[in-house]
């Protein structure tokens, strides 16, 4: 994973690097999850912007979401008093 920047609106993106080598056999069922995030739009799944495929690699640019947002939504009753965590980014993936 890497952290991109929208060249126009400077919003944080997430690209996820995928060597289709290393699929292996997995590469048809990783096509398939592509399309399917495409056609996907929800609020709780994170969101497919662009995909982008070369020879040997896909390149996923995908939304971002933060931790302690995350923490939050997941764990509503938990106190999130360490606020360090306000620069790791996940990315989540359904």
């Amino acid at each position: 994973m890497k952290l991109g920047y929208h060249s126009l609106t400077g919003d944080r993106v997430a690209i996820k690097i995928m060597d289709k080598r290393a699929l292996g056999e997995d590469l048809p069922r990783v096509r398939t999850e592509i399309a399917a995030l495409k056609q996907l739009s929800h609020q709780h799944v994170c969101k497919l912007y662009q995909i982008y495929e070369t020879d040997h690699k896909f390149y996923m640019v995908l939304e971002v979401v933060i931790c302690l947002q995350f923490s939050q939504h997941m764990f509503p009753d938990v106190d999130v008093a360490d606020h360090s965590v306000d620069n790791t980014l996940l990315p989540i993936f359904a």
